[in-house]
């Protein structure tokens, strides 16, 4: 059986980090992808950090070394679907940051504007186009939290958390 890997952080530290911990009403704020062989971390951030830009780009799993909370999943799947997974996630390298639409969280509005993505938006859009998340799974896919990612694939039977620290 195959499966994708999910790194879920939050910070005690960063202003930015507890307001969303806040919004959605649990530990972690942001959540990338972690390449297997590599272990690089596939993710959209809107800070410029882990030697990348800001958007959705592979970083070293070092720029989340200082991160008070961490949380890692495994979501099992078959050898096609992790295939098509990372087939989506590699060529969604360099997608600007959805700034606007994180912001539109705090308003109950809609702002996401096309070719832009953020964490939690791009890791649910990568799963649902693999066929590992139903389609029609979330009903406001623009308002997909990390936190609310992260319950979601728990509350499966198969999902493995490998790493729970922090929380």
């Amino acid at each position: 059986m195959s499966y994708v890997e999910l790194s879920f952080i939050g910070s005690k530290s960063s202003l930015t980090s507890r307001a969303i911990q806040l919004f959605s009403a649990g530990p972690v704020s942001h959540v990338d992808a972690v390449e297997p062989m590599t272990g690089l971390l596939w993710g959209a951030r809107f800070d410029q950090v882990g030697g990348r830009p800001r958007g959705f780009w592979p970083r070293p799993a070092s720029y989340i070394a200082k991160e008070t909370i961490h949380v890692v999943i495994r979501v099992p799947c078959a050898a096609a679907q992790q295939r098509k997974f990372w087939e989506i996630t590699r060529k969604a390298q360099g997608t600007p940051y959805d700034w606007r639409g994180i912001l539109a969280f705090g308003f109950g509005q809609n702002w996401h504007k096309r070719g832009t993505a953020f964490c939690s938006e791009a890791q649910r859009d990568h799963l649902q186009a693999a066929g590992i998340l139903p389609k029609d799974f979330f009903e406001r896919g623009y308002k997909t939290t990390p936190m609310m990612l992260l319950t979601a694939l728990t509350a499966r039977d198969d999902t493995k958390i490998m790493l729970r620290q922090g929380c």
